[in-house]
């Protein structure tokens, strides 16, 4: 572990001492837990994820909740449109990346030819002009778990993590390669000519992504009914099934079912 930290310099340095901030919170998180007695099947760890899930809950509704909601107050909807369409357009890169992964050359493919078209025509994906030419198919939703799944790794337990949320164990593990493709850092590793300047410009383009993506999901807290830590863990792993099989749970329990289907570009960033 030192022989990394040591690679990675001052970045090194930062992750040391969030890990170290992280196994202080984690000793003294889990002596906390409250007991459940009968836990979902899918859900083992019942006790650990309500209580870490009221504790994200807790940090969004007095940081970033406040932020989305006053972001999508003053930016019109048109602007916030465009910048959907930007970071949706990245994302085809890592697409294109995991179709090459699960071996799947078509979707990557198309993937590719998203992107290229979506860049250029689209003037730098802030316009989806894929779907208005209507020769691609939709927009795929890929990630490192669902490249994890294709391997046939099992999907293992739901898992809340740390100011992330919701996950499984497998997607999890997805997360921390999915990282190097994402785009505050792709954009931040492509701005080094800049220098100290593109370790913000990187930050700063994954904040943006996360107000975004927080703003989007505003109208669908309404739909949240009755137990909301329920309801939140329904909605993902039905999620999670659909864009890895292609076949959608039933689940009376889940009450994003009929608005997921309804906008295939819902994703799970939460």
């Amino acid at each position: 572990m030192s022989t990394i930290l040591m690679i990675f310099g001052r970045e090194g340095k930062r992750i040391q001492r969030l890990m170290l901030a992280f196994g202080m919170f984690a000793m003294l998180f889990f002596s906390g837990c409250a007991t459940v007695h009968n836990p979902d099947p899918n859900d083992p760890w019942e006790s650990y994820n309500r209580t870490m899930f009221e504790f994200n809950d807790t940090v969004d509704r007095y940081t970033l909740k406040p932020v989305a909601q006053a972001y999508d107050y003053v930016m019109p909807e048109l602007a916030e449109q465009r910048v959907s369409n930007f970071f949706s357009n990245l994302d085809d890169l890592g697409n294109f990346v995991h179709g090459i992964l699960q071996l799947d050359f078509e979707t990557a493919f198309q993937d590719l030819t998203r992107f290229i078209f979506n860049t250029t025509l689209g003037l730098g994906g802030l316009f989806e002009v894929t779907e208005d030419l209507g020769f691609l198919t939709p927009k795929h939703q890929q990630d490192m778990g669902v490249t994890l799944a294709s391997w046939g790794v099992p999907q293992g337990p739901y898992v809340v993590l740390p100011l992330l949320g919701p996950a499984t164990v497998r997607s999890a593990v997805g997360r921390v390669p999915d990282y190097f493709i994402s785009p505050g850092y792709v954009i931040g590793a492509h701005t080094q000519w800049l220098g100290e300047n593109d370790t913000e410009i990187g930050y700063g383009v994954t904040a943006l992504d996360l107000i975004q993506t927080r703003a989007e999901l505003l109208d669908l807290e309404e739909l949240l009914i009755g137990d909301r830590y329920t309801a939140v863990r329904d909605a993902y792993l039905n999620r999670r099934t659909f864009i890895i099989t292609g076949e959608q749970p039933v689940s009376e329990s889940d009450p994003f079912l009929d608005e997921a289907s309804e906008d295939e570009g819902w994703d799970d960033e939460w």
